[in-house]
């Protein structure tokens, strides 16, 4: 999902434009490398496991996905980002849900009295 980069093809790479689109690069570059860390993340890569902890944890890795789904979102221009943050918006949902069953704790189970 995240594989496909919607980089902006109109952009100038001229000396004398890099000044006003440098916003745009910066997130260029946000939006590449955060797309290459999902992809190693999804192909479960030892090392990003090991030294990336906040991947297993359901609170770090919801604001993750809000992070990116607002990476994504950032280029309302084309339909690959659109899809791509209102999946992540939807995976951000997911987490949020399973980290409030967490919070309430495993369910009781009432006795029977017979």
């Amino acid at each position: 999902m995240t594989i496909v980069l919607p980089l902006n093809g109109d952009l100038d790479w001229s000396a004398s434009s890099f000044k006003e689109n440098f916003p745009t690069y910066i997130l260029e570059f946000y939006y590449g490398f955060f797309a290459l860390f999902m992809l190693g993340v999804s192909m479960k890569i030892k090392v990003l496991i090991k030294y990336c902890g906040f991947i297993n944890g359901y609170v770090f890795r919801t604001f993750f996905y809000a992070f990116l789904s607002s990476l994504a979102l950032a280029h309302r221009n084309n339909i690959i980002s659109e899809t791509i943050g209102y999946t992540l918006c939807g995976f951000t949902a997911i987490s949020v849900i399973r980290m409030i069953r967490l919070c309430r704790g495993p369910p009781v189970e009432e006795e029977a009295s017979a």
